[in-house]
């Protein structure tokens, strides 16, 4: 069993899929498996896809039901421990799923790990502005209300959850 599961909801991310599936196999930790939800794509997304030879990538196909519930039919499919999300149109830095996976060993008490973000525009790289102040610590566990005053400190690409948070809390609301 790997120890990541990798959950991308795609819809109509024909120009972006190929960059974000070769950021994850990119990934200096390989212990993973890739779901894929196409959530009923009408442009070249499938075909985009489907040029990936990888067995660790799983695609599933489904009817258009938004974001939530694709990374819901995702969260079903996982095999792992710990699950996280890719948007479509997103990518990770090479060192992430391994940058993880040592937050984990260090603290595996924790269900919820997250990363800093930045946003990648045309012209310049611009990182997330949060309401607390970096430390020189490696890492830091802090309290999700405190941290997210500006900015969210958890977001679908970011984060990694234990399946149990799932369980516990619910799945993505499909309402909103």
């Amino acid at each position: 069993m790997a120890f990541f599961s990798i959950i991308i909801p795609l819809y109509n991310k024909e120009d972006f899929i190929e960059n974000t599936i070769q950021s994850v196999l990119n990934q200096t930790f390989q212990d993973f498996e890739i779901i894929v939800v196409n959530d009923g794509s009408t442009d070249k997304s499938e075909e985009k896809l489907l040029q990936f030879n990888d067995t660790k990538i799983n695609y599933y196909s489904k009817k258009n039901e938004g974001a939530s519930a694709a990374r819901n039919y995702g969260i079903e499919k996982a095999a792992t421990d710990f699950i996280t999300f890719l948007d479509a149109d997103d990518y990770w830095y090479p060192t992430f799923l391994e940058t993880m996976f040592n937050l984990i060993s260090k603290v595996p008490d924790q269900k919820v790990f997250s990363a800093a973000i930045e946003f990648d525009t045309s012209k310049k790289i611009i990182p997330v502005q949060y309401s607390i102040s970096k430390s020189n610590d490696e890492f830091e566990i802090v309290n999700y209300f405190q941290a997210s005053l500006k900015e969210t400190v958890l977001c679908t690409s970011c984060a990694v959850f234990h399946k149990t948070v799932f369980s516990e809390a619910g799945n993505f609301d499909t309402k909103n």
